[in-house]
């Protein structure tokens, strides 16, 4: 006989605990159990971007524990732990149950001092003229640890003026593609007819937050394709949204 497989991760007692331990009040949370401890936060996005800033030696280690969220996935939750983590159990509902004594580390303040400090460091100026060199600007030698990509992002309004501009910031935080930042840098639902330039491909996790940011039709226009397999069935590219400059 083959072994049994496991049962599905929203049964699991340990994590049903937890949810009922971290929101008894039934609230949004999304958590990673190590031996560690315990990061949490009110979002998965607000956990990953957090353990990111907080920690970010480890959080690659961190985010290879299973993320856990008591709320249904949706497409930008999958992306982001598929980018910056390994795996998501979603919409797991709380039970009482017994907790091991760990110390629990909310990631929510984290998340937001990124979100300052990157919005910050992002910033760009969008010369005249043609963009794709700008985009994409060559790279130093420098290992990718040690510096950020050099990959920018603009958002250009339905009559092509241009709203918003961002630089790569993930040199030392895995999530902070140049879209992330550009999208927090707007801090506003993207304006039906608006077109993105970017550098490189979208990834997974900047595909989603792109299609989720859109108040209406979007296009995508990119310098450079993907390499990597997140570049692959994105959310752009059901929707015909995502085309080589």
């Amino acid at each position: 006989m083959g072994k049994r497989a496991p049962p599905p991760w929203s049964a699991d007692d340990a994590a049903r605990a937890w949810v009922h331990h971290l929101a008894p009040d039934g609230g949004s949370v999304a958590f990673v159990v190590r031996r560690q401890g315990v990061w949490a936060a009110r979002s998965v996005a607000d956990l990953v971007d957090g353990v990111w800033h907080a920690h970010p030696d480890v959080a690659h280690t961190l985010l290879r524990g299973r993320v856990v969220t008591n709320r249904p996935a949706s497409e930008v939750d999958r992306a982001v732990v598929q980018v910056c983590g390994r795996k998501l159990g979603a919409g797991v509902r709380g039970a009482p149950g017994a907790v091991p004594p760990l110390e629990v580390r909310w990631m929510d303040e984290a998340a937001a001092a990124s979100r300052v400090l990157h919005v910050a460091a992002s910033e760009v100026a969008v010369p005249a003229g043609d963009l794709r060199a700008w985009l994409r600007p060559a790279p130093d030698d420098a290992p990718l640890r040690h510096r950020d990509r050099p990959i920018r992002a603009v958002l250009l309004g339905a009559d092509g003026a241009v709203l918003a501009a961002a630089a790569n910031t993930n040199g030392r935080h895995r999530m902070r593609h140049a879209e992330l930042n550009l999208l927090q840098r707007w801090a506003k639902p993207l304006p039906d007819g608006a077109t993105v330039l970017v550098g490189l491909q979208c990834c997974r996790m900047c595909a989603a937050m792109l299609v989720d940011a859109a108040e209406g039709a979007l296009a995508v226009r990119f310098v450079d394709p993907e390499p990597g397999p997140f570049g692959r069935h994105t959310a752009l590219q059901p929707k015909g949204w995502e085309q080589a400059l």
